[in-house]
C-alpha cells in the first residue's frame, strides 16, 4: 500500500505513543503531512541494491509490466513485454525492476520502444532478472517543464535533491518574438526538424552533464543534439532522506497528527465544545493540523514556483 509510514514502532516511546498505536493511524498521519507540503513522493526514498536512491515509496504505481524472459545485465538491454503498446511518449521513463527483491532491486532507463514485437530497451541494467521480474512505473518524482527563453534553468519542486535519474527533452516554436534571432526561422535545423508532422518527438539527456542544486532545486538542463536548448523537459528524480535520517520535526509532526486522530480528530485546534444538547464542535481551522504542528513542517514545503 502506498504511503508514507514516518515512524516505526521502536520509535513511539520516544515520541510519546504507547506501543499499542494502530499503524494505519501512522499511514493516515503521513498522508496528511505529505498532502499538507505538497509532496506527492512523501519525504522518504528507498535504494536500490546497491545501496544508492532509486524510489519514492509513498508514489502509486501508475503501471505494471511483466517481463516475457530473463533480463541479463549489460547495456541496450531489449526485454519484451506482456501489456499496452507504448509510444514516444514513454521514452526516458524510469522503471523499478524487481522491487520486492532487495538484492535485485533496480531503476533502469527506457531507451527505445518497440511495438512490433514488443519490447523495450533499456540503457543499462545492474543485475539478472527472471522471466517473472515485475517492471513498475510512476515511483519516482516526475515533473514536466517549459524551459524559458534561451534558458535552460528550471526549478524542481521536491527536495533535497538526491539523484537525477533521467532527462527527456523536445523542441518546439517559441514565441513570435523569438523569431527575430533565427532560432525558429525557416532555414534552420529546428524547423526541419519540425516539419515532417507529428508532435515533437521525446529524446533523452544525458543526467550526468546537468546541474543541480540539491537544497534549492535549480537545474541547468543540457542542450539536445542539435545543440540548441530543449523547449519542454521532462525530469525524473529521487528527492528526500532515507528513512533513518529523516528530519525530527517530520516524526515529531506525525506523532502529533497520531493523537489527534487517535482523540476521533479533535485535538489542539478546537475553539468550542459543546455537550448539553448533543455535541457541537468548532474548529479554529478546516484542518486537523494545529499551528504548533504546521510550525514543525513549514521549512519542509515543496517548492511548487518556477
Amino acid at each position: 500500500m502506498p504511503g508514507s509510514v514516518y515512524l516505526q514502532p521502536s520509535e513511539y516511546a520516544e515520541f510519546d505513543l504507547p506501543p499499542t498505536v494502530n499503524p494505519a493511524l501512522v499511514l493516515q498521519a503521513g498522508s496528511l503531512i505529505d498532502g499538507h507540503l505538497k509532496r506527492r513522493g512523501g519525504c522518504i526514498w528507498s535504494p536500490d541494491a546497491t545501496g544508492l536512491p532509486a524510489y519514492m515509496p509513498a508514489l502509486p504505481m501508475s503501471l505494471r509490466l511483466a517481463s516475457a524472459s530473463t533480463i541479463s545485465p549489460g547495456t541496450g538491454v531489449v526485454v519484451p513485454y506482456d501489456g499496452p503498446t507504448l509510444d514516444n511518449n514513454w521514452v526516458g521513463e524510469v522503471v523499478i525492476l524487481d522491487r520486492d527483491d532487495e538484492d535485485a532491486v533496480e531503476a533502469v532507463v527506457i531507451q527505445a520502444i518497440n511495438s512490433s514485437p514488443k519490447s523495450l530497451q533499456f540503457y543499462t541494467v545492474q543485475f539478472a532478472h527472471g522471466a517473472d521480474c515485475t517492471m513498475e512505473f510512476g515511483l519516482t518524482c516526475c515533473e514536466q517543464k517549459d524551459l524559458p527563453n534561451n534558458r535552460p534553468i528550471t526549478m524542481l519542486s521536491e527536495w533535497p535533491v538526491m539523484k537525477l535519474i533521467s532527462g527527456a527533452g523536445r523542441y518546439g516554436y517559441g514565441r513570435r518574438s523569438s523569431q527575430v534571432y533565427g532560432n525558429y526561422q525557416d532555414f534552420n535545423l529546428l524547423a526541419t526538424v519540425s516539419s515532417f508532422g507529428g508532435p515533437p518527438m521525446w529524446t533523452t539527456w544525458n543526467v550526468d552533464n546537468a546541474s543541480v542544486n540539491m537544497n534549492t532545486g535549480e537545474i541547468w538542463v543540457p542542450a539536445g543534439v542539435l545543440l540548441a536548448y530543449f523547449t519542454n523537459v521532462k525530469i525524473w528524480y529521487v528527492a528526500g532522506w532515507k528513512r533513518e535520517d529523516l528530519p525530527y520535526d517530520i516524526k515529531r509532526a506525525c506523532a502529533n497528527l497520531v493523537n489527534i486522530l487517535k482523540e476521533t480528530g479533535l485535538g489542539a485546534n478546537i475553539r468550542r465544545r459543546e455537550q448539553t444538547t448533543g455535541t457541537a464542535v468548532s474548529k479554529f481551522e478546516n484542518t486537523l493540523i494545529d499551528f504548533d504542528t504546521r510550525t514543525l513542517l513549514q521549512r519542509y514545503h515543496a517548492r511548487t514556483y518556477g
